[in-house]
Formats: C-alpha cells, structure tokens, sequence
C-alpha cells in the first residue's frame, strides 16, 4: 500500500507537467538547460502564447548552444516579426536559408513578409524556392496566390490557391472581398 501510494503521488506530479505543452517545455528546459532543443520549443510555445519577450530569449539561448539551428532562427525572427522588429525578423530568416538551404520555412515566412509589405515579386520569387524544395507545400502556393490577387492577376491566382486548396483541403486562408 505503501509503495502503491508513493507511485500515485508521483503519477500525480508528473502529470502536473504534462498538463500542456509549456509546462512539459519548461520542466525539459529545467532538466536539461543545455540543449538547444529545449529552449527552442520552449520559445516556440512562448511565442504561441504571446509572450514573445520570453520566446525571443529562449530562442536566443537555443542559437548560443547551437548556433546553427535553423529552426532556432525560425522561431527567433518569428517572434521578431510578430514583435514588429520586421528588418530583424528578415536578416534571421535570411540566416536560416544560407545555414540550410533546404529548409521550406524560412523561405515561405520571407514570401509572407515581402506580401506583407507589397513587394509581390520578391515574395513570389521566396515561394518559388519554397517549392523548389517540397513541391506540394500548400503555403507556398497560397503565398503565391496572394501575390497574384494583389497583383491584379486574378486567374492565376486562382490556380495557385486550387493547388494550395489540392494539398491542403480545408486549410488554405485566402478570403475574397467585394
């Protein structure tokens, strides 16, 4: 009975850390404060939440562990970018795609920011790399399509977002307005 009670206290307390998924990351973090992989999901999680000074930290304390961790550098001008630091969000994900350039997120994140800022044929081209790499990557033809949409290219736009809409049913974001 004894021992039965002292392994429920201790189911008890470990579920208390797997009760989400921030939780689970800073009890990782806790447990193993060298490993950039922890501090990158924490500050991916961080960044989730909103607490974009807390994921810019983490994601900063990954890339001194593992300077080249691409998804570190994703997640750091992430949080940049929703921070509105947009020059800083760009020169981290330009960062990313020299260290890998097979890394399909950066690029698209960069076609986002370039739509963002109505630089059309630069965040075409970002896409265009996008799917260089993962063909059937639906953001990617979705980055297009907005591109085209703005550039007054309605038909081709079309055709990206039914590619996008093909590999991603249900999932693409695009909105028409009158």
């Amino acid at each position: 009975v004894f021992i039965a009670l002292i392994l429920a206290i201790g189911t008890y307390q470990r579920n208390k850390i797997w009760q989400n998924d921030l939780t689970l990351w800073k009890d990782c973090v806790k447990k193993s404060p060298n490993k950039a992989r922890t501090h990158a999901n924490l500050g991916c999680h961080y960044d989730e939440k909103g607490f974009l000074e807390k994921a810019i930290s983490e994601s900063r304390k990954a890339l001194e562990i593992e300077p080249y961790f691409v998804k570190a550098l994703n997640n750091l001008a992430s949080s940049y970018y929703k921070k509105g630091l947009i020059d800083e969000a760009i020169a981290e994900f330009e960062k990313a795609t020299k260290i890998c350039p097979h890394y399909a997120n950066a690029y698209i994140n960069l076609g986002n920011i370039y739509n963002d800022r109505q630089m059309f044929n630069e965040a075409i081209a970002e896409f265009r790399k996008a799917l260089n790499i993962d063909t059937n990557n639906g953001r990617a033809h979705e980055g297009i399509g907005k591109a085209y949409l703005n550039k007054g290219m309605e038909k081709e736009a079309i055709a990206e977002f039914q590619k996008a809409y093909e590999i991603n049913p249900g999932k693409i974001r695009f909105q028409f307005s009158n």
